[in-house]
């Protein structure tokens, strides 16, 4: 039998409240009898943007069996490696295509899932000699890069077989890097190319003051009136972020007449291929540029997407 709990009242402490189930009524002694918080607390601040965060520690902390361990080890190797030439097949196919006036491809997560496949070993082995490829402007690409890997005969091209899911998730992540290369680095690139392009006759660069001024024009929109759900026009303005706003500088004109949209970075990321033939256009006159003033600083050349120029097995 259980134990009979003995019935204490407690009038001093409590207070009795008859035929009302409202909170309100309850004294206040009855509410939590936490302690106070104090006077300066600390809270995680909100924020809208989305954080991304890696922990690094070491594989065998995860698995303890060595034939795995080893086997992982070898993939990412040969994962490294399809990468570093999945880049240079990328760059190569669109300075060809530039080059010999042909299409763009678009920079998306496919293109780069067939610059990596196309290094691989078993994938040259398989596709060299199709009379009919389905991307013919890229099978051209692929032959010339694979003759002319041929001939470094100390280098035996990978095979990996059933890692399409792999080269695929590094595919989606080229995809990325390419489009925040292109559209972060644009206006620096511009920069370069104003600098040394438009500099009077005689005069190596131009002065910051006058530079700053023509890249400024480039981003310098029109103001337009707001307008209202009928249509009307009313008496506040906004700013048209797609058009430019009016200028009699001639080499403002003749930048803009080039550029054909306003190169902020939504908009390049939205128009990559319309921006890499920009690109292009400001690193051939920059390439001619450097090759008659050697020792002028400030000419550094580029590359049109990332590019691994070193590789070091793990």
């Amino acid at each position: 039998m259980g134990r009979k709990r003995k019935k204490t009242n407690y009038p001093h402490e409590y207070d009795v409240v008859e035929g009302t189930q409202d909170l309100q009524g309850i004294s206040p002694s009855l509410h939590s009898q936490e302690p106070a918080p104090l006077s300066e607390t600390y809270r995680l601040k909100k924020t809208t943007k989305d954080t991304h965060s890696s922990v690094i520690c070491k594989l065998t902390r995860i698995c303890h069996i060595p034939e795995i361990i080893e086997e992982i080890k070898r993939i990412c190797v040969i994962m490294k490696q399809v990468q570093l030439e999945g880049w240079h097949l990328a760059n190569l196919h669109l300075l060809r295509c530039l080059h010999e006036g042909e299409e763009l491809p678009e920079l998306s997560q496919m293109f780069f899932y067939r610059c990596c496949a196309a290094s691989l070993g078993n994938i040259e082995s398989r596709d060299r000699c199709k009379q009919e490829p389905k991307y013919s402007s890229f099978h051209q690409t692929c032959l010339r890069y694979w003759t002319g890997r041929e001939r470094t005969v100390t280098y035996a091209a990978e095979s990996f077989i059933n890692g399409g899911d792999i080269i695929n998730e590094m595919a989606k992540l080229m995809e990325i890097n390419a489009g925040n290369m292109i559209a972060l680095q644009f206006r620096r690139r511009l920069y370069q190319y104003i600098r040394f392009r438009y500099a009077p006759v005689g005069v190596v660069q131009l002065k910051n003051r006058v530079m700053k001024r023509l890249v400024d024009s480039c981003f310098r929109v029109k103001t337009v009136p707001v307008v209202d759900e009928d249509g009307n026009s009313t008496d506040m303005t906004e700013k048209s972020w797609t058009k430019w706003d009016e200028t009699d500088d001639p080499v403002e004109k003749e930048l803009r007449e080039w550029l054909q949209i306003v190169p902020w970075q939504w908009q390049i990321r939205a128009n990559a291929t319309h921006f890499v033939r920009k690109l292009y256009d400001m690193l051939s006159w920059m390439e001619a540029f450097v090759k008659n003033n050697p020792t002028t600083k400030g000419t550094r050349l580029y590359s049109l997407l990332p590019v691994s120029t070193t590789y070091q097995a793990a």
